[in-house]
């Protein structure tokens, strides 16, 4: 599983609820809270949150516009 790793140890992060801070910089810069899974580690802060695409089936990317006819 690939998600979001610790900027200080590079172990995976777990998300943990937002600071009333956070919910209003995400009105502006998508952000999420998160907290580093290793103990000894404690980091804790925000990350840009980004939605990722889903390519179509076809393989094409969304940028390309719309399909030709053959």
């Amino acid at each position: 599983m690939s998600g979001p790793v610790c900027p200080l140890c590079g172990e995976s992060l777990q998300r943990i609820h937002r600071h009333p801070f956070d919910r209003l910089l995400s009105l502006v810069y998508p952000v999420r809270r998160y907290r580093c899974k290793r103990f000894r580690c404690g980091w804790e802060g925000t990350l840009r949150y980004r939605k990722t695409a889903v390519a179509p089936a076809d393989g094409r990317d969304l940028r390309d516009g719309p399909p030709t006819q053959r």
